[in-house]
């Protein structure tokens, strides 16, 4: 086993054994939200436009958390500055503060998947606002894709509520 392997399951070990201790510990918080658009690439789409709605209609309401990547970062907060989008809190994917929003958020917004390590916890609400059309081959033309198609359809089946944008999507 090489080194740099060994380091990256030891750091997915660290991860696995922190959020599972944030999912037992932690109360759902009923006034978070957690908003993921792309996996924390991309700020667009339904993501941004009911970011944009939980701020403007229901301001210091609701906790909100907004993931992104560390290369988005910027970018996304500009596109945040632009629309005086200020109450949102940028995330980073995949780091600490993420898994513990993610055992904490009663809300869950997404328009992809999260994570193979996400539980869903009881009293959790899904929105998937399902980006894209379901007449792609949806991961399967990856080679060695199973265990990514696997979780698409757990995150599916996970979600309360999908957004479809019309109903032939809806029926596809």
């Amino acid at each position: 086993m090489n080194k740099k392997y060994a380091v990256e399951r030891g750091k997915e070990a660290l991860f696995n054994s922190y959020y599972y201790f944030k999912y037992n510990h932690s109360r759902l918080d009923d006034r978070m939200i957690l908003l993921q658009s792309k996996h924390g690439n991309e700020l667009a789409g339904n993501i941004f436009t009911l970011l944009r709605r939980l701020h403007s209609d229901y301001k210091g309401k609701y906790k909100l958390y907004l993931t992104c990547t560390p290369a988005k970062r910027e970018m996304i907060q500009s596109r945040l500055d632009r629309y005086g989008i200020t109450d949102v809190k940028l995330i980073d994917s995949h780091k600490k503060k993420y898994y513990k929003i993610l055992a904490k958020a009663k809300y869950l917004i997404t328009d992809t998947t999260f994570g193979t390590r996400y539980i869903k916890k009881k009293g959790q609400i899904i929105l998937n606002t399902w980006h894209g059309t379901p007449l792609k081959n949806m991961g399967r033309d990856v080679e060695d894709s199973a265990y990514a198609i696997g979780n698409v359809e757990c995150n599916l089946l996970f979600s309360d509520y999908l957004l479809f944008p019309n109903e032939y999507m809806k029926e596809v």
